[in-house]
């Protein structure tokens, strides 16, 4: 799994107001489900993950600019989307060989 572990949502720059990244967040949350829709068959924790995937997916995330208490949260935030999206894929790659999907076919 070592190479998967450079996965990073494409989000605003850390420079960007928060309200700016909270509203990146969401529209990723929200192109993510729409994918990942297509797909089916996540069970256990992952369904878990989608979940709160679709709760940020609809979550207006604003806070005061500078704040170390909010930008603590929204990086614990953004670090669960990245673990958690790792552990959607980990799951779809099980899913595949299992049922014999064919190599390099995502």
């Amino acid at each position: 799994m070592v190479p998967e572990w450079g996965f990073y949502p494409l989000l605003a720059d850390d420079e960007e107001p928060l309200s700016v990244r909270g509203a990146a967040l969401r529209e990723w949350c929200q192109r993510f489900l729409d994918g990942l829709s297509a797909a089916g068959g996540l069970s256990g924790d992952c369904r878990e993950i989608v979940d709160d995937i679709t709760r940020m997916a609809g979550q207006t995330i604003s806070g005061v600019d500078g704040d170390e208490d909010e930008e603590a949260a929204f990086v614990e935030i953004v670090e669960y989307l990245r673990v958690g999206v790792l552990l959607i894929h980990e799951q779809r790659q099980g899913v595949k060989r299992a049922t014999g999907w064919p190599e390099g076919v995502n």
